[in-house]
């Protein structure tokens, strides 16, 4: 699953990328949310992986993206900012996203870099089906064992360092 959230504010750049993610991920589910709550309550119960892109231009969307109820940890997260301010970059880069990416930069660049996220999450996905099956079958349990560790390692499913961005 996909989730893209803007501000009111930002509502034209939102509505582009949920676009662009809508088409190049025609067969993955992809919504949008006007709200930060929303965006958690939609996002809290699942366990797949997917992007989350949060398209803000304050400090206080930001930290309430990072309070309680977290994000879920299988999400890699991708911030717009629309401008090179330091303060809202600083805390951007407190979320731990996978990407930290400026609205006046190439849109073909961003879905490159998403694009690649994506591929990194499913290959790190199939790495630990690959290691269930080879240990479930001499351990009827194990399968519950490493779902836990799967969901509880979080940046490390994401697989994709911080990166910043500057063009």
């Amino acid at each position: 699953m996909n989730a893209i959230f803007s501000t009111r504010e930002l509502e034209a750049q939102g509505k582009r990328v949920f676009e662009l993610v809508k088409n190049k991920y025609p067969a993955e589910s992809t919504r949008r949310f006007h709200t930060i709550p929303a965006l958690k309550n939609g996002l809290k119960r699942l366990c797949s992986t997917g992007v989350v892109v949060a398209v803000v231009n304050s400090e206080d969307e930001l930290l309430e993206l990072a309070l309680p109820p977290a994000l879920p940890q299988s999400m890699a997260v991708v911030v717009i900012l629309p401008g090179r301010d330091e303060s809202l970059l600083r805390v951007a880069a407190a979320l731990r996203p996978a990407l930290i990416w400026f609205d006046d930069n190439s849109v073909e660049d961003l879905m490159a870099i998403i694009d690649r996220i994506k591929i990194d999450q499913r290959v790190k996905r199939e790495e630990l089906e690959d290691l269930e099956l080879s240990w479930s079958e001499g351990y009827p349990r194990i399968t519950r064992f490493l779902w836990h560790s799967m969901k509880t390692r979080g940046p490390s499913i994401q697989g994709l360092a911080e990166i910043v961005y500057y063009a």
